[in-house]
């Protein structure tokens, strides 16, 4: 009889526990793990979904004067917004480091899928969703198949592969240099580019003075259509000429 309470106890003290980790919704918290600052968000009434984000490019600050960019948002703030609304739990999180960091944010997106967990109870499906540089871990985790999360999406992914992605950029290195006549110093040659370019301060000044300018438009076009990119209504600031 002894056994039989204390098993009727124990299962009603796991019972209890379940429920108090699945009902720990509403919330919007920040915290660190490791490295990586990261937000947790989830509604009054969680339909047992968690969805994680993983953002994309992040330059390093490694020119004076730059300052590294930890917001644990990643820029999706509307998105969690709208997300958490329609009543799903949302997690996401600054990688350890900053630049080419696929293999920290592998490893930090994994970390807040199980501490997210933890702290809202279990889900029912778990997705991980990763924009630009964000769709490698998403790829590498869903090739992994390491049980963690239940769905990917890996939004404007690089995904063709690393000789077709690299090739192409080498094309439009070419492009460019045969409608502005030459490359910029600091970007080195169309058969060796500089891996060490910093878009912020040696790419984007540039890019964007040029983008701005409506006589450049067939030469931006020519590039696009060499490159093979496509067209979104925002490809130039300015609106497309007709």
């Amino acid at each position: 009889m002894r056994e039989r309470v204390l098993a009727l106890a124990a299962l009603v003290a796991a019972c209890a526990w379940g429920a108090a980790t699945a009902t720990a919704a509403p919330l919007d918290t920040t915290g660190t793990l490791g490295a990586a600052p990261y937000r947790l968000a989830a509604p009054d009434a969680w339909n047992g979904t968690l969805v994680v984000l993983a953002h994309g490019y992040r330059d390093r600050a490694d020119h004076p004067g730059e300052v590294d960019d930890v917001s644990p948002d990643g820029g999706f703030t509307a998105l969690i917004g709208a997300l958490t609304a329609g009543g799903y739990a949302v997690a996401s999180t600054a990688y350890s480091s900053n630049g080419w960091a696929v293999k920290d944010a592998v490893q930090d997106l994994t970390n807040l899928a199980a501490f997210a967990r933890g702290r809202i109870g279990r889900p029912e499906r778990t997705l991980l969703v990763g924009f630009s540089l964000g769709s490698l871990p998403t790829l590498d985790l869903a090739e992994s198949r390491d049980g963690v999360f239940d769905g990917y999406l890996a939004a404007c992914a690089v995904a063709a592969g690393s000789p077709r992605a690299w090739d192409n950029a080498a094309v439009g290195l070419l492009a460019w240099q045969t409608v502005f006549g030459s490359l910029p110093a600091a970007w080195g040659t169309v058969a060796d580019g500089d891996d060490d370019v910093d878009f912020e301060t040696e790419a984007l000044p540039i890019l964007g003075g040029l983008l701005l300018n409506p006589l450049n438009f067939a030469r931006f076009e020519f590039m696009r259509l060499i490159t093979g990119t496509a067209l979104s209504p925002g490809y130039y600031p300015g609106g497309l000429a007709t």
